[in-house]
């Protein structure tokens, strides 16, 4: 489920073929960026003409990927995550392990379906969260002149966030964006990866605990 993987449901149609399998876990993102596109244009026509149409969208479709970046992430990166069959005898995938990587075409189209991926949902999304953030005193500053859209906008950002942490968001993304890469990075050695995931969350921990970023302390 961590990564949309319809094999949990056990629908037979999909069982034989990994690429289709993974091609249809890539469809989560634009399928329910698009359903939330059309329950909003229909709540501005029938319930609300003046809803700010684009606000609304960006800030939904924003709260949505945030609390899922992590599995958007994954889902994309699955083909570069392969293990070592014993004698170096290649390598296969670790969520399909029929699947040999770099030396089949169901990999190679699996790594092109995850690269385009990767570039239309997680790049784009990172780079609005980096954008966001770095114009967030030029919100503030026309937030009087703009009735607050640039700032409602990307509320779902910013508003777990004491003002002066307002950047703390584009640092617990970025924790996330790391955590799902080092499985990629650093393969066949389970102790290092343990030791690198804790790593980094021990480093955002420490400047978490020195910011003190959140609007309510627990």
């Amino acid at each position: 489920v961590l990564t949309f993987d319809i094999k949990v449901f056990r629908m037979g149609c999909f069982d034989s073929d990994a690429v289709t399998r993974y091609f249809v876990r890539q469809l989560f993102t634009p399928t329910a960026s698009g359903a939330i596109l059309v329950i909003l244009y229909y709540k501005k026509l029938w319930f609300n003409p003046r809803l700010d149409y684009t606000m609304e969208a960006v800030n939904t479709i924003g709260a949505l990927l945030k609390a899922l970046f992590m599995s958007i992430v994954l889902a994309t990166i699955l083909p570069f995550i392969c293990y070592s069959h014993p004698g170096n005898m290649g390598h296969s995938m670790l969520d399909s392990p029929a699947v040999l990587c770099y030396h089949s075409s169901d990999h190679v189209s699996m790594v092109i379906v995850g690269i385009v991926a990767f570039l239309s949902f997680v790049a784009p999304y990172f780079s609005l969260v980096g954008y966001a953030t770095a114009n967030y005193k030029r919100f503030v500053r026309e937030s009087n002149r703009s009735h607050g859209r640039g700032l409602k906008m990307h509320r779902y950002l910013f508003f777990q966030f004491k003002p002066e942490r307002y950047y703390y968001g584009c640092l617990y993304m970025l924790r996330g964006f790391l955590v799902c890469f080092v499985p990629v990075v650093i393969q066949d050695n389970a102790p290092v990866q343990i030791a690198c995931m804790a790593g980094i969350f021990l480093l955002f921990f420490a400047i978490q605990q020195h910011l003190q970023p959140w609007k309510v302390q627990t």
